[in-house]
């Protein structure tokens, strides 16, 4: 099935497991990938590994100017972007006790 075909998919923290797994399913449902994500080596294996279908866009989601970057090369490489899976997260390990209030209060000018 091609439910994805000649659509344009972005997802971000594509990288890790959970990403990784939707890059694959879109790719294999026809779709154009973009895989977005902080890890440069780990990001342009992954969209090489598709044979094509993907390219690699590095993307901190925490970054106006990053978001405008990935968009600009998504549009210029693949044509406008049909869907977004925004699965970047930033972890935090703890209790909602342990964890400091400035970790809830995380924001683009904070660096980690």
């Amino acid at each position: 099935m091609n439910r994805f075909a000649n659509k344009t998919v972005l997802v971000t923290g594509a990288v890790g497991a959970v990403g990784g797994a939707l890059v694959h399913a879109f790719a294999g449902e026809g779709a154009n990938v973009v895989v977005a994500a902080r890890h440069e080596g780990e990001g342009s294996r992954l969209a090489a590994e598709l044979s094509g279908k993907a390219i690699f866009v590095n993307l901190d989601v925490t970054s106006e100017d990053a978001w405008t970057n990935a968009v600009q090369v998504t549009e210029d490489q693949l044509g406008p972007v049909d869907a977004l899976v925004n699965n970047a997260a930033y972890l935090h390990e703890g209790t909602v006790e342990s964890i400091e209030p400035a970790a809830f209060r995380f924001t683009a000018t904070s660096r980690y």
